[in-house]
């Protein structure tokens, strides 16, 4: 068992304990069945667009409009799975009617009023013809054909649909992969790990600005605990806010309460997008809840290990590798994307030892996990039960602490805590 690096006090300490006609409803009324077709991404201002991983060239490129992305027709068509054989134009009216299945979608140019198997619904946005081409606003008709859509405001791209898990020619079963347009400057890894007697492959590709970003706050957080006195708080004044939390939090004064580098926006809001990914792997393969947190923690255990004196942020670690602080951040972002109650578990430093250790806690009622029950948990002042995960090497399940820490105290930090506040 490999240790990080954090050293702290020891207050505030726990044990581990032994413990055995809306438009909503009208869309649930008309949508006979869910998405099942491929992914469609599209960078606004680009018209070179990706079709489960493929290019495509288009003559018109989307744009935004009240925060709004708009499609040509045709492109908007394709992307929620509508041929061209079921677009219906009508030039006289201005209106275009898309068939798929059992949904009829009728658009006017010009009003915000959709007909959606012939009920009217009221959108914010309306279709608008620019230059001879009809543009739809794509989220409402990716809505009306119950197609996801996922909106990176980072790199101003969109994905339309969901991308299926597939077993590749190497044996591999294939995560879905996260890909940005060529127009989108990125840094890309390739992981491979095993599970449950199956071998995963994932191509993961990381927006170069947000990783450049990342790197840089892990270097402002070095140099201002290398300074001294006046330099160091010369330069904290001089810092945002969030900086300034992401800052604070990594002083050994906090415990190894790390939840701003959890919930840091860009990268808790990319951490969704590789969420999304994994669970959709997870639920092809028909893994339950316990198994696809275990799943997801499975891939986190395969990042090599790595001392890093600094902590990161989850995308630096994706692509940089990390220690145990580094790791279980980058944990704690995917799971609490999925829904699950989880916490940073704190050791600290025992005597005569450099540094102390951070772990994570995931929260389980006896239904969702009876298994779990057998091991020692954690309860935390939010009256949840929290069972250890171990994020720094593969093996390791959800409920088993590793031997020197059986026995030892922790600080435990629920990410779902509400506003930050210290």
């Amino acid at each position: 068992m490999t240790f990080g690096r954090l050293k702290r006090g020891h207050r505030g300490l726990i044990k581990p304990r032994a413990l055995f006609l809306s438009l909503f409803f009208l869309l649930l009324l008309c949508i006979g069945e869910a998405w099942a077709g491929g992914l469609a991404c599209f960078q606004v201002g680009s018209t070179v667009y990706l079709v489960d991983g493929k290019q495509y060239l288009m003559d018109v490129a989307p744009y935004l409009k009240n925060d709004r992305v708009y499609l040509p027709l045709r492109y908007a068509a394709r992307a929620v799975g509508v041929g061209e054989e079921n677009v219906i134009w009508d030039t006289s009216s201005r209106s275009a009617i898309l068939l798929r299945g059992n949904l009829a979608v009728k658009l006017v140019a010009g009003s915000q009023v959709m007909y959606l198997n012939g009920q009217p619904v009221v959108m914010d946005a309306s279709p608008e013809i620019v230059g001879g081409r009809m543009m739809l606003p794509l989220k409402w008709l990716a809505c009306a054909l119950g197609v996801p859509v996922t909106w990176d405001s980072l790199t101003h791209t969109v994905w339309v649909g969901a991308a299926s898990p597939q077993l590749s020619r190497n044996g591999y079963f294939e995560v879905p992969s996260l890909r940005y347009p060529p127009s989108v400057a990125v840094v890309s890894r390739d992981f491979t790990w095993q599970f449950e007697g199956r071998s995963f492959s994932w191509h993961v590709e990381v927006p170069l600005s947000l990783l450049e970003w990342s790197r840089s706050m892990s270097k402002l957080t070095e140099d201002f605990y290398s300074a001294t006195g006046r330099r160091q708080a010369l330069a904290f004044l001089s810092l945002p806010a969030k900086e300034r939390d992401l800052i604070l939090a990594a002083s050994e004064e906090c415990y190894g309460d790390l939840v701003p580098w959890v919930r840091e926006e860009a990268n808790y809001t990319f951490a969704g997008f590789l969420a999304e990914r994994l669970v959709s792997a997870a639920q092809a393969a028909g893994f339950d809840r316990l198994t696809t947190a275990q799943f997801v923690l499975s891939f986190v255990q395969s990042i090599p290990y790595q001392e890093k004196e600094p902590p990161q942020l989850p995308v630096q670690t994706l692509i940089d590798n990390g220690d145990c602080d580094c790791k279980a951040v980058l944990a704690a972002a995917l799971l609490h994307n999925l829904g699950y109650r989880v916490a940073l578990l704190f050791f600290p430093s025992p005597p005569g030892k450099r540094a102390g250790h951070l772990a994570l806690g995931i929260a389980f009622s006896p239904g969702e996990a009876p298994e779990l029950w057998r091991y020692p948990c954690y309860l935390g002042e939010d009256g949840r039960t929290y069972y250890y995960a171990e994020t720094t090497e593969e093996g390791w399940l959800i409920g088993e602490i590793p031997p020197p820490l059986t026995s030892v105290a922790a600080y435990l930090w629920p990410v779902d805590r509400g506003p930050y506040s210290r």
